[in-house]
């Protein structure tokens, strides 16, 4: 399987069980409401009066986010593993706290909405890295089994 494929599964399997874990979180309280999927879109459409809109067009940003991150990974990463989709993880979580929060108003690291925002989101790309590591590392050991090929 080509280097770009197994990212973007990697990638979309990710964003799809961390999206599971994030309503989830949200259901029993363990994670803030602005961690809805809407504040995906808030560049584009105001959430606070388009709603559904903002919803429908956040939910598409954060798997296109999400594929895209996995292509990022498999591309820059030579060693696929949980361990170091987590570490890559790290990183995009700083970015997001010392660039895209400032520029939505949330602040650094979340300081205009509480802490809780920041742990919330790094738990969330802890796991989205573990998971994308897992299964980049799981999907290319499955291809060269198949194939006996290289990627």
């Amino acid at each position: 399987m080509e280097r770009w494929k197994i990212g973007l599964f990697a990638g979309l399997l990710a964003v799809l069980f961390t999206t599971v874990v994030n309503i989830l979180g949200r259901r029993v309280g363990l994670l803030p409401e602005p961690m809805d999927m809407k504040y995906m879109a808030e560049f584009l459409i105001d959430p606070a009066q388009f709603p559904a809109a903002a919803f429908a067009l956040g939910i598409i940003v954060h798997l296109v986010s999400g594929g895209i991150i996995g292509i990022v990974y498999v591309y820059l990463i030579k060693s696929w593993t949980p361990i170091t989709g987590m570490l890559f993880m790290v990183a995009d979580w700083l970015v997001m706290m010392l660039v895209l929060f400032p520029l939505t108003g949330r602040g650094f690291f979340g300081s205009n909405i509480g802490p809780v925002m920041a742990f919330a989101t790094f738990i969330l790309n802890l796991l989205y890295g573990a998971a994308i590591g897992w299964l980049a590392g799981r999907t290319i050991h499955e291809s060269r089994l198949l194939k006996g090929g290289q990627v």
